[in-house]
């Protein structure tokens, strides 16, 4: 993909303290864990270890710790943000932009074949790039940092927990997902002067992804292809690095804070800046 750390849309998500998520999906959850391997990549941890369906209220926390003083802490609903905001994307090139709008419709990868991309990129004939928004649909999922700490800090690790992931608990490359923003509807717009092309490759497109995805598909104006969809994807997320630290040979955990902060409240707790290569996550 295209996107970089100077990306327009990359730079408004962190001023709000959110890590652009580059390839949205609908199964980011606030309790997910993430892992920093040594490579510095970062991968799902539930992809890794996780077979059943997860408990999509505590996710993947309620799999590795056993509560002691204090009961697992539970998301609280999705709201819609107090200070709404959108921003657009720098120009991304015709091959990753498809690729893009296919995760955008939830078209399974294998749904697509090569030559249904190579029809779709020879539909929009002279447009070469494309850039992408999300609309005025967004709602957001959060956990308190607060009381996720408080859960942590006499919270055990379970017996059943294997020695890979132990590892990554005390060498803290363990990230907790706090809260997510999602949204049904995205845009993705071209120039002036490819209107007429646009105009003629949205038919083409719906003809070659006919029954592939869900969700309406239409030209917004001459120069934009907006689409509504049925499922909500996460577009930023916000994490906080899980802190081991060991006392009379037992490991304890808590969340990283600000440097010379005292914990008053969700504030208080940094946003982690996950990319290696900028502020975005591929997932």
């Amino acid at each position: 993909m295209k996107f970089n750390c100077k990306d327009p849309l990359v730079q408004l998500l962190k001023e709000y303290g959110y890590n652009l998520v580059l390839l949205p999906k609908d199964s980011i959850k606030p309790l997910h864990l993430l892992v920093r391997e040594e490579k510095g990549l970062l991968t799902w941890v539930k992809d890794i270890f996780i077979t059943p369906e997860l408990n999509q209220t505590n996710a993947l926390l309620d799999e590795i710790f056993i509560p002691d003083s204090q009961a697992y802490p539970i998301p609280q609903p999705a709201t819609a943000p107090s200070d709404f905001f959108t921003g657009r994307s720098a120009d991304v090139d015709v091959e990753a932009s498809i690729e893009l709008m296919l995760n955008f419709l939830d078209v399974p990868k294998e749904k697509v074949t090569a030559d249904e991309k190579l029809k779709i990129k020879t539909a929009f004939q002279s447009i070469n790039h494309f850039s992408f928004t999300f609309d005025q649909s967004a709602s957001i999922e959060s956990v308190s940092t607060v009381i996720l700490d408080g859960f942590l800090r006499d919270a055990v690790v379970r017996d059943t927990v294997g020695n890979t992931f132990r590892e990554w608990l005390e060498h803290s490359q363990i990230y907790i997902v706090t809260e997510v923003i999602k949204g049904n509807s995205f845009s993705m717009k071209t120039k002036e002067d490819d209107k007429a092309s646009l105009e003629v490759a949205l038919p083409k497109i719906k003809e070659i992804l006919a029954g592939k995805f869900k969700g309406h598909l239409e030209l917004a104006n001459q120069t934009t292809i907006k689409h509504k969809g049925d499922k909500q994807l996460v577009f930023g997320l916000k994490a906080v690095k899980l802190l081991a630290e060991k006392e009379k040979g037992q490991y304890r955990f808590k969340i990283a804070t600000a440097s010379g902060l005292a914990v008053r409240g969700d504030e208080d707790f940094p946003v982690e800046v996950l990319g290696v290569e900028g502020n975005f996550v591929e997932l």
